[in-house]
């Protein structure tokens, strides 16, 4: 049989509340105040409710339900779009929202016409990561459809190699690719970095 000191250690693991700072209350009711009776010696059976309070000054106390210092995952909105299992991939194939059917006269453009200023060769711009246009068209493996740029990155900061669902549109090693809409890509004359681009002055 347990004692209520094997207890409270055992509930420490569960509440993270230390047992000096434990209250146990069986039922709700009498306070198990002796930690060197056992759970019998209380006349505790199975099923029987234990309340826990904690004595600690409240700023101690662990708020499990404050989630605002959690970090939270986000995925990309690029990469979110090739995802052939996700709500949009199924809207898509069923043809729901704004997938339903359209005259051909109300798509969108942006969706059916290639960029004239973007072009396989010209370097290139993401944010902060530069590479060379290795791609530009459609990719019919992607559940979001539309145009897509392949970008071949200077360093290994892609999603992968210029292959998508088995179909490669363009060569180069793994981590050093990846695909982006057009409107993600800034087309212009960026050399590849060098360390000394990154050295504070």
């Amino acid at each position: 049989q347990w004692t209520i000191s094997q207890l409270k250690a055992r509930l420490e693991l569960v509440t993270g509340i230390p047992p000096a700072c434990q209250i146990l209350l069986h039922e709700g009711k009498t306070e198990l105040s002796d930690d060197n009776r056992t759970l019998e010696d209380y006349g505790i059976a199975n099923y029987d409710s234990i309340i826990i309070k904690d004595t600690r000054p409240e700023i101690e106390q662990i708020n499990v339900n404050d989630t605002s210092g959690v970090e939270k995952f986000e995925l990309p909105k690029e990469q979110y779009e090739l995802l052939d299992n996700s709500v949009l991939a199924w809207k898509r194939k069923n043809r729901l929202g704004r997938f339903g059917d359209t005259k051909e006269d109300e798509k969108p453009k942006t969706e059916e016409s290639i960029p004239d200023h973007i072009t396989i060769g010209v370097r290139c711009q993401v944010g902060r990561k530069r590479g060379t246009v290795r791609y530009v068209g459609f990719v019919p493996e992607t559940p979001a459809g539309g145009v897509w740029v392949g970008v071949e990155y200077d360093e290994p900061v892609g999603k992968n190699n210029g292959t998508i669902s088995g179909k490669s549109y363009f060569t180069t090693r793994e981590k050093y690719g990846g695909f982006l809409r057009p409107d993600r890509v800034e087309i212009g004359n960026f050399p590849e970095l060098s360390l000394s681009d990154d050295e504070e002055l």
